[in-house]
Order: structure tokens, then sequence, then C-alpha cells
């Protein structure tokens, strides 16, 4: 139960630390590479750019889950509290619909490339796990989005204070 409690807390946090450690040495190796023998690994730029894709996907959920996202609350901050946290829940249910969108989107998208059977021209595998990487995220993000929504409502509130 305490390791399934970490993967909740810090599954985002896990997947972006190993896909930017992966971009950051293949950047490095591929730049000493160019450096010093004049020519760098052609397959290494396509690795470093769909960790750099998956990352941007896991970011969504990572912000979703902490609440981290850009904000504008100058409305907010000039309501009386009860009509703020009214604002918050029409915000939440907003963020939850617009992921089930995205994430239904994201698997007419996949099927799409996958049918299609377009290939990397670099590494040659189908275009399709790329295009994973929406579904993934915008998965990720939809139940996180459930999850705070969830974790907001009075009655689990009570609980955690």
């Amino acid at each position: 139960m305490k390791a399934l409690k970490w993967v909740d807390l810090h599954l985002e946090e896990l997947c972006l630390t190993v896909l930017l450690l992966v971009l950051t040495c293949l950047v490095t190796v591929n730049v000493v590479l160019r450096y010093i023998l004049g020519s760098g690994l052609t397959w290494s730029e396509a690795i470093c750019r769909y960790c750099l894709v998956y990352s941007t996907f896991f970011t969504i959920a990572h912000w979703v889950r902490r609440g981290s996202g850009i904000a504008v609350d100058f409305v907010v901050q000039l309501v009386p509290k009860s009509v703020a946290d009214i604002f918050g829940w029409i915000v939440r249910i907003i963020m939850i619909a617009f992921f089930a969108i995205l994430f239904k989107s994201s698997i007419s998208v996949l099927k799409s490339v996958y049918a299609s059977g377009t290939t990397d021209g670099t590494l040659g595998f189908n275009m399709a796990y790329i295009y994973l990487a929406c579904v993934i995220g915008f998965a990720d993000a939809l139940i996180r989005s459930i999850q705070v929504f969830i974790l907001e409502l009075p009655m689990f509130r009570a609980k955690e204070a």
C-alpha cells in the first residue's frame, strides 16, 4: 500500500526524471561526439525529440496533480470565498470535460496513424508509438483531474484536516 501511495504521488515525476535524464545524456554524448569526431549519432536526435514529446504530455498531468498551472485569479480575489469556491468547481469540471474530449480525440488520431502505417524515417518504427504519448498524457491528465476534483470535495477535505 505504501508503494502504491508513492506511485500516486510521484508517477509523473518519475517518468519526467527518466525521460529528461535520457534526453540530457543523449544530447551531451551527441555534442561531445560532434565536437571530437565531427559526426554525431543520427538516432539520438530522434530519441531526444520523442523524449521531449512524452515529457510534455507527462508534464500536463503533473501540473494538474500539483495544481501548479498558470491561473488568472484577479476575479477570484474580488469575490467572496463562497463564490470563489464555485468558480473553482466550475473550472475543475471544465478541465475534466476538456481532457475527456482531448483523450477521445487522441484515440481517434492514434487509430488513424496506426492504420496508415507511417514509420519514423530515422528509427523505422510505427509513428503510432509517438502518438501514443497523446493518449497516455491526456488519460493521465483526465485521471488526475478527476482525482483532484474528488479530493477537493468537502467530505474528503474534512478527513484530511
